[in-house]
């Protein structure tokens, strides 16, 4: 409801990291609350990059979050995309941030709205491990699956025919 939104967007100027990740994964929560709640998290965390605090820990699961939430935009899933890959390339592997920007790239990998764009760069830049996540995602064109069965590895390959076959049998069906 409108009333229920416009509560929400009161919440979402809230510092609390319970209320924005109550917020963000609330599934009636609107795209532009969401949106916003991103864009202030984003800013703000990336500010503080290579300052490590445990306290900005949380905000960064609220940005992880938010991309699990199936009204999250394209754009806001893209500036999610350039965020973790920030934390990737600042933290080593062992860093709590480090696992948390590969948590960020595994939901972006399956989310429906994740651009093509994006999934061929998480591919690109983290290679075969997130193929298996990317072949499940339904905004994959059915051209690019084709491509990987042809001319992956078989790792790869193996991924993708089940969701190709699974796409094949949904328009027999139509």
């Amino acid at each position: 409801s409108e009333l229920g939104q416009a509560v929400l967007k009161e919440m979402a100027k809230s510092d609390s990291y319970e209320i924005l990740d109550a917020i963000v994964s609330f599934e009636d929560t609107s795209r532009e609350i969401i949106a916003n709640i991103a864009k202030r998290l984003i800013v703000t965390e990336s500010s503080k990059l290579g300052d490590y605090d445990e306290n900005n820990e949380d905000y960064i699961r609220v940005i992880a979050s938010i991309a699990e939430n199936k009204v999250t935009d394209k754009n806001t899933l893209d500036e999610i995309y350039e965020f973790a890959m920030r934390l990737k390339g600042r933290y080593i592997t062992a860093t709590t941030y480090y696992k948390l920007a590969i948590t960020m790239l595994e939901r972006l990998a399956i989310h429906p709205n994740t651009s093509e764009e994006t999934l061929h760069n998480i591919k690109a830049n983290e290679g075969n491990s997130f193929v298996k996540l990317i072949v499940k995602n339904p905004s994959i064109s059915d051209e690019w699956l084709i491509e990987l069965v042809e001319f992956g590895i078989s790792a790869v390959r193996e991924a993708a025919i089940p969701e190709l076959v699974r796409r094949l049998k949904a328009k027999l069906q139509e």
